[in-house]
């Protein structure tokens, strides 16, 4: 429901943008406007900012990223086993107020944003318990569900070289607290009879977010575009997990720290749509989870094609 409101939004307000760009000239470091998708898998998801200018120095905005990944793999220590984990996140981030002002070849902002970030998270699978414990099978499954809420404090600056042909961005987002609640479901069977359920709510440590971008003009039909992002958010809260005797559920405080890289390559043609260049490139990303009680890691990388129409600088 969340993707499907919010993918009508997107497409709502940028067809009012692009009638408003037909009527007004594109300038250098204009309103940052961007809506991309990212295809994988024969999946599309999602990437899009669509700011609001009051003036040439204030500007608000809607920001809105999905993603999803699905993994398989087997449980050390059951000689028979397999565990599946689907994942699927969904940003949005209201951007409250920014203030930009130029002075020479640069351009600085500050603003503050809200951000929401839902992660549904489903584990299932089987496995065999060893003979002395009777070698029955074990049916499981657990359903998380994640929210986080976090004020995001936000700085940019952005400059021009080579006679305005080489534009570039270096961005920070930081947010000092921020509110993670969760809610779960889990079984075994035939191990538990009964479900195990429970909510957790905690306040997290400090998450960051340090981004790059950059354009160059080739003089060219095509420009080339290059961005990186890194992203720390910890992630702390209470699960419901079988006890030592594998025969009832007890409360386990789970502390994690997820961080995000993201490289991209990326084509933007000069024959503008609107006012917004079509774009067409390639993105690498890695989500490394890292688990700060228990120690070890469970790493993801992923390649995906994206494409779009965008208006970064």
């Amino acid at each position: 429901m969340l993707n499907k409101t919010l993918g009508i939004l997107l497409i709502s307000i940028s067809g009012s943008t692009l009638v408003l760009a037909d009527s007004q000239p594109v300038k250098q470091f204009d309103d940052r406007f961007s809506i991309d998708f990212g295809y994988d898998d024969g999946k599309i998801t999602p990437d899009a900012f669509i700011p609001y200018r009051w003036d040439k120095h204030w500007f608000s905005g809607l920001g809105f990223r999905s993603g999803s990944s699905q993994t398989n793999d087997v449980i050390d220590g059951f000689s028979d086993s397999r565990i599946g984990t689907s994942t699927e996140e969904n940003r949005l981030k209201i951007n409250a107020i920014t203030y930009e002002r130029a002075s020479g070849i640069t351009k600085w902002s500050v603003g503050f944003d809200l951000e929401v970030i839902d992660i549904g998270k489903l584990e299932f699978g089987y496995f065999q318990l060893p003979a002395s414990f009777g070698g029955d099978y074990v049916a499981f499954d657990n359903e998380i569900d994640i929210t986080v809420l976090k004020p995001n404090f936000n700085t940019d600056i952005a400059w021009s070289l080579l006679d305005h042909n080489l534009l570039m961005r270096l961005g920070l987002s930081f947010s000092p607290i921020s509110q993670l609640d969760v809610d779960q479901t889990t079984r075994f069977k035939p191990l538990v009879p009964g479900e195990g359920a429970g909510t957790s709510s905690m306040e997290q440590d400090v998450s960051y977010a340090v981004s790059f971008e950059s354009v160059y003009k080739t003089g060219g039909s095509i420009n080339v575009g290059f961005l990186a992002d890194y992203e720390l958010l910890p992630q702390k809260y209470d699960l419901q997990v079988l006890n030592s005797s594998a025969n009832a559920f007890i409360t386990e405080t789970i502390e994690l720290e997820e961080v995000t890289i993201r490289f991209g390559l990326r084509m933007l043609f000069t024959q503008t749509l609107g006012g917004l260049y079509p774009v067409i490139g390639v993105h690498l990303e890695s989500v490394d989870v890292t688990d700060v009680v228990k120690g070890g890691s469970n790493k993801e990388t992923r390649e995906y094609i994206v494409f779009g129409l965008e208006n970064r600088f």
